[in-house]
């Protein structure tokens, strides 16, 4: 069996109860998943998200975690883990404005994240190992 997640792999969906956005899989072979947001328990006959913007899709499509806003506006980008690095960079040129930027254990090197600085100078980006 395969249970739920709460990163961005999957598809966007809205919450049923609180409304927001999120992108997760669900659980097969049932379908259910947890909204990461209220902690509501959905199913997969839930009605799937149109993604709006050119931000939404790229990041979506690099399976970098999103959090938004009641709006739907981005309001922080997450990267977990080694897969991405300078090259990801490269894939993130032409985003607008995200206010926030944590970058978790990536393998980005100094070079890497002061290129995704200059690109989102509004940006604040958050190193965490």
């Amino acid at each position: 069996m395969e249970t739920s997640t709460r990163t961005s792999e999957g598809f966007p969906f809205n919450c049923t109860v609180c409304g927001k956005q999120m992108i997760v899989s669900s659980c097969t072979p049932l379908g259910d998943t947890v909204c990461p947001h209220c902690g509501a328990f959905l199913y997969a006959h839930l009605k799937e998200l149109q993604i709006d913007s050119d931000d939404d899709k790229k990041l979506a499509d690099l399976g970098i975690l999103v959090e938004t806003d009641d709006f739907g506006e981005i309001i922080s980008a997450q990267m977990n883990g080694p897969r991405y690095n300078d090259k990801t960079i490269d894939k993130l040129a032409g985003l607008k404005d995200i206010p926030q930027i944590k970058l978790y254990n990536t393998a980005l090197t100094r070079q890497g994240v002061e290129r995704l600085r200059k690109m989102l100078p509004q940006s604040s980006i958050e190193e965490i190992s």
